[in-house]
């Protein structure tokens, strides 16, 4: 379990939202357990390992996520290049909720963060869903906020 303290964030998915944007080279592409958990898991490990959050080995990750009554594959957004490696993860729970998004090294600060980002804001959007939420270790707010807040997103005031 981590203790590290977090910042709170939402969006509003009332009205239009922005259509997602891919990067030249890259597209979306549906997950599937067998084929991309191993390489969506090591995307994980490789781009926390620096901090701004966590993840433990494939085993008690793969069965602590299956295993979650909010995991759902097709809320598991994947992100590949042309030759169809994995560059990106945006893994959602079904409350509408981003669990992690990350993007390889050189692909940041190309867009497919964000492509990803809308992408499951206009899923739960078109689920029905008001909001879309999520939280942000403190020791990663540089970055992540920022991107965030250009987003759409706003702080929630914690009690």
């Amino acid at each position: 379990m981590n203790d590290l303290p977090y910042t709170h964030l939402k969006k509003s998915l009332l009205g239009q939202l922005p259509v997602p944007v891919w990067p030249h080279g890259t597209r979306l592409q549906p997950f599937e357990a067998e084929k991309h958990s191993g390489s969506a898991h090591a995307l994980l490990v490789e781009a926390y390992k620096n901090g701004g959050g966590s993840v433990g080995d494939f085993d008690c990750w793969w069965t602590a996520l299956r295993n979650d009554p909010e995991y759902d594959p097709t809320v598991f957004f994947l992100a590949a290049d042309a030759r169809g490696e994995i560059i990106g993860v945006a893994q959602c729970w079904t409350s509408s909720f981003l669990k992690d998004l990350v993007v390889v090294g050189e692909w940041r600060r190309r867009g497919l963060g964000r492509a990803l980002f809308l992408h499951a804001c206009n899923v739960f959007h078109d689920r029905g869903a008001a909001e879309f939420a999520l939280k942000v270790e403190d020791s990663n707010l540089s970055g992540a906020v920022q991107l965030y807040q250009r987003l759409g997103m706003s702080k929630v005031n914690q009690d």
